[in-house]
């Protein structure tokens, strides 16, 4: 059995409308999905995706849950599910980071052009200055380029990596979805 986590901010549909009633289904479940769905998903949004997103880690869903449309309060509470799934149930689990790389192993231009630190721009918005630092080419131009080139496949994968992020195909059922948590700063309880 695996277990994940969802968070969900306050004013979002699966804060407001219990997912242990009805389970949770993508914006577009309709749609099929690709690599190109996938990196949107994950860098643009879900606005459209075929796709859930999940996470092995509770900490991190609490941090999303975190992010709502307004600041979560004791009146208006944020929502972490736990969501529980036995390899029978019909749940289809993309890992993003695999196929976004398998998509990418015939052309290595997914890496970027930057310093050492890109990367923790991309990891960490208190870093994103090291996504504007100025980079430098070889003579004989040599002059510095504001920034580098960091590619979508590699913004996607570090994200899903960072995030420990697990994609579902369409919906999840509500026999999946094992308990909510609701709360808000540092006051989190099971939702019974």
């Amino acid at each position: 059995m695996a277990v994940f986590y969802k968070g969900v901010g306050y004013g979002r549909y699966y804060c407001d409308n219990d997912a242990r009633l009805n389970g949770i289904e993508a914006r577009a479940p309709q749609r099929r999905g690709s690599g190109d769905m996938m990196i949107r998903h994950i860098v643009d949004g879900t606005e459209g995706s075929p796709y859930i997103s999940l996470t092995k880690s509770y900490s991190v869903a609490l941090a999303y849950a975190r992010m709502g449309r307004r600041l979560a309060a004791e009146e208006s509470p944020a929502v972490v599910y736990e969501i529980s799934v036995e390899s029978e149930q019909s749940v289809r689990f993309v890992d993003p980071v695999l196929e976004i790389a398998r998509n990418c192993a015939k052309d290595p231009s997914y890496q970027h052009d930057g310093l050492q630190n890109t990367l923790m721009g991309l990891v960490d918005p208190a870093h994103a200055h090291w996504l504007q630092f100025p980079i430098f080419r070889p003579p004989p131009g040599g002059a510095p380029r504001q920034g580098p080139h960091v590619s979508r496949p590699l913004t996607a994968m570090v994200r899903a990596l960072r995030d420990a992020e697990v994609l579902v195909v369409g919906s999840i059922p509500k026999e999946c979805i094992q308990q909510r948590f609701i709360g808000w700063d540092t006051k989190w309880r099971l939702d019974y």
